[in-house]
């Protein structure tokens, strides 16, 4: 080993940097699986992961939205389905999501780099790592949740651009790939694409050979999309149309200005950064009033204006939104939060007895973060009942391949849940030797009487007897119905 690479990993910057990546591997992977969230959408999406990785079957989409009549991008099942094919490991996507969120601390670091040095890569690292709004989603599959790391590499390399004279293609290109595959986790987003266009108004060197490789970075990532849209006559074109010209009819939300600061930036901003509001909001305002000072006196750099532009636009968007605002249609201007976070510490290091100052606020604000992220690591109640009820079913038919059926309104969750577990167990049973269980819920005939499985408050439907169910209203839910309902119902309309 050379005397400059030992220099290098043994100094203290690194050693800093790898206790802070400790620290957040420890918040995202303690206690797993016990805490990871079984609710409706991570327990289908694990489902639909593990049976198109066993199956190899390839979707033109993702889940579609809860807001409209669209459907986002595939890219995040084809993380999940290769992350079921690469990780030799139980709960194959939930342990994908945390190493990318790892991976989001240091491109947080290596933005703080570039933008100043390695002080304000440790400042951006370490709420990139202990942020609660950034450990918390990690325990939940959900396509929200990878937004903040591709928001995080398209800020990268913004700042490379904006920084160096000469840039490889290749950066350029992932500038547009990192966008595009953002996008098609969600639309939310869309809300960046200020960022691109604020870099290339400030430098505008070579745009005819720039801009061509951005926009091919877009549409090699969409191209699934484009097909999709193609095969299904603009599907999601026209839903997103139809969502953003009448998208709030019906809707009241209260959004004056005041309301909106007070209600929603407040909160969120404190969420970001791990703290109560009654440290959060002097912090937000100290932060504001220094950019704006910096700005006025013309102090703040290039690379720091674009990024707090984009924030700023967004702030005035979001305001105008017609919808509920929630925080996680808002992932996409963490990474930008952190900046501005870190800024504050980075600007306050540079005065007199700085490096005192920034220690013992990050000292008043460690217990708070400390104290929301020990809370998100207790152990989830759904996950060891989903477990516990699946494992009975498997123990008690050992010999069978189980089928699930639902009559009525039943949790999707628990239902989505219990499937995940028998399809990780179904090496074990035999295809042909079919058990059908049934699970009744609200609105279920009171006909539907059968023998009870008291252990899991089930009950054994009769083998051979499909018409009969049918009628009685019970629906078959199984891995491929799952795969099929989420991502090839385009198919079948």
């Amino acid at each position: 080993m050379s005397k400059d690479l030992k220099k290098k990993l043994f100094s203290l910057n690194s050693i800093v940097l790898l206790l802070i990546i400790t620290a957040g591997a420890f918040f995202r992977f303690y206690n797993t699986p016990e805490r990871y969230g079984f609710d409706q959408d991570p327990a289908r999406d694990g489902v639909i992961a593990k049976f198109a990785a066993e199956n190899l079957n390839i979707p033109l989409t993702g889940p579609h939205s809860g807001v409209g009549e669209f459907a986002f991008g595939p890219w995040y099942y084809y993380q999940l389905i290769a992350a079921e094919v690469l990780i030799p490991a139980d709960f194959a996507p939930w342990i994908y999501l945390s190493i990318v969120s790892l991976v989001f601390v240091f491109i947080m670091y290596l933005i703080g780099k570039e933008l100043g040095d390695n002080r304000l890569g440790l400042i951006l690292a370490f709420f990139a790592a202990l942020s609660p709004s950034i450990t918390g989603p990690t325990s939940g599959l959900s396509n929200p949740n990878f937004i903040p790391f591709f928001t995080s590499l398209f800020i990268l390399v913004t700042v490379k651009y904006l920084k160096y004279k000469n840039i490889s293609y290749l950066w350029i290109f992932t500038w547009g790939a990192s966008f595009a595959l953002g996008l098609s986790h969600h639309y939310q987003m869309a809300g960046l694409i200020f960022l691109p266009l604020l870099t290339l108004f400030f430098k505008r060197e070579n745009l005819h050979k720039i801009i061509p490789v951005f926009i091919a970075g877009i549409l090699a990532m969409l191209l699934p999309t484009i097909i999709f849209e193609y095969l299904t006559g603009w599907y999601n074109t026209k839903g997103i149309w139809m969502y953003v010209t009448r998208g709030g009819e019906g809707i009241y939300v209260p959004n004056s200005w005041t309301i909106y600061i007070k209600d929603f930036w407040f909160q969120f901003f404190a969420y970001v950064a791990g703290v109560p509001q009654i440290i959060g909001i002097p912090l937000l305002f100290l932060g504001t009033a220094i950019i704006a000072y910096n700005t006025l006196k013309k102090k703040l750099n290039p690379y720091f204006l674009v990024i707090f532009l984009t924030l700023l636009i967004n702030v005035v968007l979001l305001r105008f939104y017609p919808g509920q605002r929630e925080y996680y249609y808002t992932l996409y201007l963490i990474p930008m939060l952190i900046v501005f976070i870190g800024y504050l510490f980075y600007t306050l290091l540079k005065i007199k007895l700085g490096t005192t100052i920034v220690l013992l606020i990050l000292l008043v604000m460690a217990p708070f973060i400390f104290q929301e992220d020990w809370e998100r690591l207790g152990t989830r109640e759904d996950f060891i009942k989903i477990r516990g009820d699946a494992n009975t079913l498997i123990d008690r038919y050992p010999e069978n391949n189980i089928s699930i059926y639902t009559c009525g309104k039943y949790p999707n969750n628990y239902v989505y849940g219990i499937n995940y577990f028998l399809l990780k167990n179904a090496n074990n049973s035999p295809v042909d030797n079919d058990k059908m269980i049934g699970f009744k819920g609200e609105e279920c005939p009171d006909n539907n009487t059968y023998g009870s499985i008291e252990e899991i408050e089930g009950v054994e439907l009769p083998e051979n007897k499909e018409a009969t169910l049918t009628e009685q209203r019970w629906k078959k839910v199984t891995p491929e119905s799952i795969y099929s309902d989420t991502v090839n119902w385009w198919k079948n309309d």
